[in-house]
């Protein structure tokens, strides 16, 4: 039977006036869930992300205590995923290809940044089997430069589509 009282099939025999009848009769506690996932406020993200797809839903309500202070919702993570990644900023992104990760990996890629004036705006390390990726939003307009300078200093440079 299913949770919605007054739901039909597409095979019903009512018309389509009994069918608006039986909509502006059902009301929103008919068919709300009850079972409601939250998360705290103070959470990470990941947290959120994890118990949205956990349960396959696209809205979080977000509480401090018992009060629900507002809501996460699937836009708001991407939202949220663009600015961590710098996009729309200044600056180019490129990637650098880690096949035998070991300590110091990006203090040495942003030593060598330095060196050449290049300041690391936004960092994400992705990975992917055996090999990492670092992606790097760097405060340089010339790609071209960016990479160059990595290159020279032995790392494998991944090439970067808009």
């Amino acid at each position: 039977m299913s949770k919605y009282p007054n739901t039909f099939s597409q095979a019903t025999s009512l018309s389509v006036y009994e069918l608006n009848y039986l909509l502006t009769k059902t009301t929103v506690d008919q068919i709300m869930e009850t079972a409601v996932q939250t998360v705290a406020a103070t959470a990470q993200l990941e947290t959120a992300i994890a118990t949205m797809r956990k349960n396959k839903i696209g809205v979080l309500p977000v509480m401090t205590g018992d009060q629900v202070v507002g809501i996460i919702t699937n836009n708001d993570i991407l939202d949220a995923f663009l600015n961590i990644a710098g996009y729309g900023q200044p600056g180019i992104v490129t990637r650098v290809v880690v096949h035998h990760d070991h300590v110091g990996v990006i203090f040495a890629i942003g030593k060598v940044l330095t060196e050449h004036d290049l300041s690391i705006q936004t960092l994400m390390v992705v990975n992917h089997q055996a090999e990492k990726v670092i992606e790097l939003h760097v405060n340089s307009e010339q790609a071209a430069d960016v990479n160059q300078v990595l290159t020279a200093a032995g790392f494998e440079v991944q090439p970067v589509s808009d």
